[in-house]
This record gives C-alpha cells, structure tokens and sequence, in this order.
C-alpha cells in the first residue's frame, strides 16, 4: 500500500552513537513531513539503539517506525524487512552511522 512519497529505510545494530544523529538529518531535511516515513529496523541490538529511536518518535511530526528483530539477520536481510514494510512510493537508504544533507530528499 502506498500512501507516503518517500520511505527512509535505516538498517541499525549497536549504532546508538550515531542513529540519533542519523535520524536528525532527515528530519531536518527540506521534504514535507505528511509524505515522508521513517523505518529503522533494529537488528537485536545489545545498545541502547532502540530506546533512542523510539524516545525519538514519540516527539516527532513525521512517522517513524521502530522493526526490531528478534535475532541478528544482517544488513540486507534487515533492509528487506523495511522495504516489506514501507509505505512510500520511493525508498531511500541510509546506514544508522551516516546522515544527509538539508536537500538531500
């Protein structure tokens, strides 16, 4: 079902330096919040990862989903469980230990 223009897809495991940093890009991006979600999918992190995510959306105007795994699939199986998850017409991917720029979206 699509009913998002762009769904940002964030494999995460042990990343909780760098996934609030990561989303915080995105969020700050130039793109319009209504059309845009947010699928980090939690790898059976041992961090911290998770909490910040979620402490994250529970503040935030855009739609940011939580996956969590119940044990460690790796990164590509990771992404696919976004992508089967996602709601976007267009899919975007961004590792939890980088982030983009304000036109990037």
């Amino acid at each position: 079902m699509i009913d998002k223009a762009v769904s940002v897809i964030i494999p995460c495991f042990n990343y909780s330096l760098y996934i609030k940093q990561c989303i915080q890009s995105v969020l700050n991006s130039d793109i319009n919040f209504e059309t845009l979600e947010i699928i980090v999918v939690d790898d059976a992190s041992t961090d911290n990862s998770a909490n910040i995510v979620i402490d994250m959306s529970k503040n935030c105007k855009c739609d940011i989903k939580l996956i969590q795994n119940d044990t460690n699939i790796g990164l590509i199986r990771s992404r696919n469980r976004g992508i089967i998850n996602s709601k976007g017409e267009y899919l975007f991917f961004l590792d939890a230990d980088n982030y983009i720029d304000k036109d990037c979206l």
